[in-house]
Order: C-alpha cells, then sequence, then structure tokens
C-alpha cells in the first residue's frame, strides 16, 4: 500500500496560468515516480476542464496522460450495467416516479397521500433528494465496504413513534431503497489499475475521485491529489456551534426537535412543544461539515457518548456552502 500525495497550487491569476501550473505539476510528480504519462489517468471534476488541461499539458511534453472525469471513465470502460426495475438511477424524474410506487406500498403513506396530497409531494421530494445524497456517499466507497457503511447508518437510524415518526420513516424508506440498488457504473473505477492516479480538485473535492484513488493506493498503485483550489480561512467556521446553542435553549424551554429544512440557503430546525405532555429534557448536538470521511468520524464518536441521530439534510446553505448538517440529541 502507499500513501495518496496532496499538492497544493497556489492561486493563480488567470485559467491558463492555473493549468500551466496544474501541467507542470503532475508531469514533475509522474517524473518521480517514473511513471510514463501515457499510463496515468487524471481525473477531472467537470468534462468542461479537460480541453484546457490537456492543451496545457501538450505545451510541456509529447505524451499525454489520459484525462476524464469519473463519468467519462466509467463510460469509456464499458457499457452501463442493466438497472433493475425500481432501482435509484440518479435521475430525478424518474426516481420520483419510482419513489411514489415504492411509497404507496406503505399503509401510512398511501393515507397520507389521499390526506394531504401537497404535503406528501414535498416528502416524495425529500425522500428523492435524500437518496440522491445517500447513493452519491455509497458511491465514493469500494463495493466490498458498502455492507458494512449501509448497516452502520441503519444502526445510527432512530425508531419508535412519537414527535419525528414520519421523518424517520421517510429516511429509513430512503436508506433501504438505495441499499437495494447499490450499484452503479462507477463501481467498475474501484477495479481499474492506471499506472498512477491523479485527482484535480477545483471547485470542491470529488468524493468518489478520490475514494477511487485511495482504493488504488491499497494495491500499490500511486495517487496525486492536486489541490487547485483557493486555501481560505472559513468566516462561518463557527456556526454550528452558535446554532447548537440556540437549539439547546429551545429545548432547555421545553420544545423538542421534529423536522428541519432549507428555506433560501437558510438552514431551519423545527421544534415543537406539547403543553399537555411531560416536558423530557435532551442534550442537542449538530454536526455540519463538506467531507464525509469527518462526517463518519464524528457521528462515531457522537454515538459512542449517547447521542442518537434524528434528522439531516444535505444542502446548499448560507452558513457555509454545500454541507451535510446532521443532528443528534441524547435525554438528561
Amino acid at each position: 500500500m502507499v500513501a495518496t500525495e496532496t499538492l497544493q497550487l497556489t492561486a493563480a491569476a488567470a485559467p491558463a496560468q492555473l493549468w500551466r501550473a496544474a501541467a507542470a505539476a503532475i508531469r514533475g510528480w509522474l517524473a518521480q515516480q517514473c511513471i510514463p504519462p501515457a499510463d496515468a489517468v487524471v481525473l477531472l471534476p467537470f468534462a468542461e476542464l479537460i480541453a484546457p488541461a490537456r492543451r496545457a499539458l501538450a505545451e510541456t511534453g509529447d505524451w499525454l496522460p489520459r484525462l476524464h472525469t469519473t463519468r467519462t471513465l466509467a463510460s469509456a470502460l464499458g457499457p452501463e450495467p442493466p438497472q433493475g426495475a425500481g432501482e435509484v438511477s440518479g435521475d430525478a424524474a424518474v426516481d420520483r416516479a419510482a419513489g411514489r410506487e415504492l411509497l404507496r406500498d406503505h399503509d401510512w403513506a398511501a393515507a397520507w397521500l389521499q390526506r394531504d396530497p401537497r404535503a406528501f409531494d414535498a416528502a416524495l421530494d425529500r425522500l428523492v433528494h435524500t437518496a440522491h445524497a445517500l447513493r452519491a456517499k455509497a458511491s465514493a466507497l469500494p463495493p466490498h465496504e458498502r455492507a458494512a457503511w449501509w448497516q452502520q447508518a441503519r444502526q445510527q437510524l432512530p425508531s419508535g413513534s412519537g414527535v419525528g415518526a414520519t421523518h424517520r420513516l421517510l429516511l429509513r424508506a430512503a436508506l433501504e431503497w438505495c441499499a437495494l440498488s447499490d450499484g452503479a457504473a462507477s463501481d467498475r473505477l474501484f477495479a481499474h489499475r492506471p499506472a498512477a492516479w491523479v485527482v484535480v480538485t477545483l471547485g470542491g473535492e470529488d468524493e468518489l475521485a478520490l475514494g477511487v484513488a485511495r482504493a488504488g493506493t491499497a494495491h500499490g498503485v500511486p495517487a496525486l491529489h492536486l489541490c487547485a483550489d483557493p486555501v481560505a480561512a472559513d468566516p462561518l467556521a463557527g456556526w454550528p456551534e452558535q446554532c447548537e446553542v440556540v437549539l439547546q435553549e429551545a429545548a432547555d424551554a421545553g420544545f423538542a426537535y421534529c423536522g428541519q429544512s432549507i428555506f433560501s440557503s437558510t438552514f431551519v430546525i423545527i421544534l415543537e412543544r406539547n403543553r399537555d405532555a411531560a416536558v423530557v429534557k435532551y442534550e442537542y448536538l449538530l454536526l455540519a461539515t463538506r467531507k464525509t470521511g469527518t462526517m463518519q468520524k464524528e457521528l462515531a464518536e457522537a454515538g459512542e457518548r449517547g447521542f442518537r441521530y434524528v434528522g439531516v439534510t444535505v444542502a446548499q446553505t448560507g452558513f457555509g456552502g454545500n454541507e451535510v448538517v446532521t443532528i443528534l440529541r441524547r435525554p438528561l
């Protein structure tokens, strides 16, 4: 097993300068590894970046590495695998139709559709959104690790009736739907063995590309993570702690979590209080990160401290960008 090397590029004033610096870094690293460029694969985050990257690499040498996104490389390695009826496809329209049929098989969901069609449609959208988020996270793992990941996810799901019961049922439905649909064209990337992997990060980390590179290092394939994003301090790094304080103050006043959503790039937690019922006090914990590995580690640590999952969302928030936000609590 070899380690993944990480190289941070200096911020460039113009795209052409950035790609020249990236090309020089890629060729320099391949030369250090004594790897012919034509035997290496460079994974880019967007297909639109292939042309400028190719031009910059052509200016610095004759033979070029193979330049792909994870999607184009998966297509180059073979045809799309057959997909069963009702499986999560990644297409919002197709999955919305499949999700509707999936929910209608449950008595509670069928009754909900008859009682409040608009609320059912809104919940269906969240089901599909959650299924796509879970599918993206699971796809970034090697296929042989996913069964354990799905089992760990099931163990983190709360159960029981009461406040938030419908949200928990929807989340469980999304999880099991994805687990049954496990497997995609991207799986073949984990079995591909080029002479070297180079992952270029630009516009945020590509979890699948980095996961493929990490899997390759376990089989002795050297990997370079070339980060072209500028390094800057996050001015909103402390927002989860600030939100957690407000959430805890409401909990101390007898309010309990019942849901969350995103409105106009603002993360909203919904609480309610039953004046006729005895107050059950909870301690709340809010976790927010852009990295799946970080979230898994923090969830495991929180679980050891007695916290249990109650809600999650993946959205473009006004706080810190595209983040996974998880809410946990434990009884006092």
